[in-house]
């Protein structure tokens, strides 16, 4: 799948788990017409990048994302490409029950690897709460 594609795929699936955070990442990427804008339809499902610097989106998407999961009190930890690996990898953690627990994501760009990774912990904290 081409990078833009799951990108606006995986920020698809983040408005749906947390629409409010997304409209807080919507306000902050209209606030400075100089970076970028993203097009974020009224209903918050969709959003699709504009034309602007693929570049300029992942940075700003990797601060709000970073701001979301520390609001959280979780934790993220960002390893860069190794061993001849071209990926990143990005982990969230959390304590549930007791326990620490860790999702992780891959890819070329940073910020959606973490992306990857906080939208399986939403969804596991998500299950966690519909089977309680």
């Amino acid at each position: 799948m081409e990078t833009t594609q799951q990108l606006t795929s995986l920020l698809t699936r983040w408005a749906e788990l947390e629409p409010g955070q997304c409209r807080k990442v919507a306000k902050i990427c209209h606030s400075d017409p100089d970076a970028f804008r993203l097009l974020f339809h009224e209903d918050y499902h969709v959003i699709t990048p504009g034309e602007i610097s693929f570049f300029a989106i992942v940075a700003t998407l990797e601060y709000a994302i970073r701001e979301a999961i520390i609001a959280r009190g979780w934790l993220i930890e960002i390893s860069g490409p190794r061993f001849g690996r071209p990926e990143w990898v990005a982990g969230v953690s959390w304590v549930k029950d007791g326990r620490t627990v860790w999702t992780d994501g891959k890819h070329e760009q940073p910020a959606i690897a973490l992306l990857m990774a906080y939208l399986e912990a939403l969804e596991d904290q998500n299950d966690a709460t519909t089977t309680n």
